[in-house]
């Protein structure tokens, strides 16, 4: 797309140009000389504007808002600068998705807007919550590698889902983290947090005792599969850090547990906050070497290549 801009006409709000797309609509122009739509507006003679598609509507509010900066005054100026984010103790990102934001630069964490589809954030709250009637899904006590979930420390419900049922997750973690395989991905879950439940301060990072099976987490993929207001609790917030993220269903949040030579990094604890309303999650972890699936039975990651509509290579 084209440079944002803000509008000439007077209205104040955003411009795309360079594919002829006016996002203030016409009636800032036409206002200002008092003309009908379809005149000439305070610019001079103006085309007239076609309707804005969804997709263009949120292209141009991702490049008035990537960084967390608005649109300037100044049309020279109004383009945000690409992301700069040192990764070299990380695994690298394609910071060149749609919608990939940098919440804070060290240690690393980043939001993703729109990465599910809502129709896609439905299906996966659908599979969890058919999982009796079908092996794409099992329901699980919600553990953690501390000792397990207690009245002090977790409270919620997990489903594991095969990687044949998470397809959209899979690919999604393949695409932010160009440098892994299939092979690293822990099974996929959907976590569901209802009234009062919640996730106090913890760490992604696997125990020494338990690292034979793919070594330690590197990255946290989580997806909001639900809007949850401001008020309404779940925020997903980091202990050291003023980072706060509400859920918006659809955006994702993606941080670095591990450094790439398996490293525990301690700057990443985090906590999920009390629900007031009901939150749904879809998350995964990506190991620093192959990961063997033990749930649900007979879940492989061959099946996801098998399934999926996209060719991923697979280590030996």
């Amino acid at each position: 797309g084209g440079a944002v801009h803000s509008c000439r006409g007077g209205c104040g709000m955003l411009c795309v140009r360079g594919r002829r797309v006016w996002a203030c609509a016409w009636a800032c122009a036409s206002a200002a000389d008092g003309r009908a739509e379809g005149g000439e507006g305070a610019g001079g003679a103006m085309k007239k504007s076609k309707k804005l598609t969804r997709a263009e509507k949120e292209a141009a509010s991702r490049e008035a808002k990537l960084g967390g900066g608005g649109a300037s005054s100044d049309p020279s100026t109004a383009k945000e600068p690409p992301i700069s984010v040192d990764l070299s103790r990380h695994l690298q990102v394609d910071l060149s998705i749609p919608g990939l934001r940098l919440v804070h630069s060290d240690p690393p964490v980043f939001t993703v807007d729109r990465l599910f589809s809502d129709e896609e954030c439905d299906r996966y709250r659908e599979t969890a919550l058919n999982s009796e009637e079908s092996d794409d899904a099992v329901q699980v006590a919600s553990a953690t590698f501390g000792g397990g979930a207690t009245a002090s420390n977790r409270q919620s419900t997990t489903w594991y889902l095969k990687y044949k049922a998470s397809r959209e997750l899979v690919r999604a973690a393949l695409k932010l983290l160009p440098e892994i395989t299939v092979q690293q991905c822990e099974e996929p879950q959907v976590v569901r947090y209802e009234m009062g439940d919640f996730f106090s301060w913890h760490e992604d990072k696997v125990p020494p005792t338990s690292l034979e099976n793919g070594g330690q987490r590197l990255a946290t993929l989580l997806v909001y599969l639900n809007d949850v207001s401001e008020s309404g609790g779940g925020a997903t917030t980091f202990k050291d850090y003023p980072i706060k993220v509400v859920p918006k269903k659809g955006s994702a949040l993606l941080f670095f547990p591990a450094f790439r030579d398996g490293e525990p990094d301690g700057r990443t604890v985090h906590a999920g906050a009390p629900a007031f309303e009901a939150k749904w999650i879809a998350q995964m972890w990506i190991h620093e070497k192959a990961y063997t699936p033990v749930i649900p039975p007979g879940n492989t990651h061959e099946d996801f290549v098998r399934v999926g509509s996209i060719s991923v290579p697979l280590q030996s």
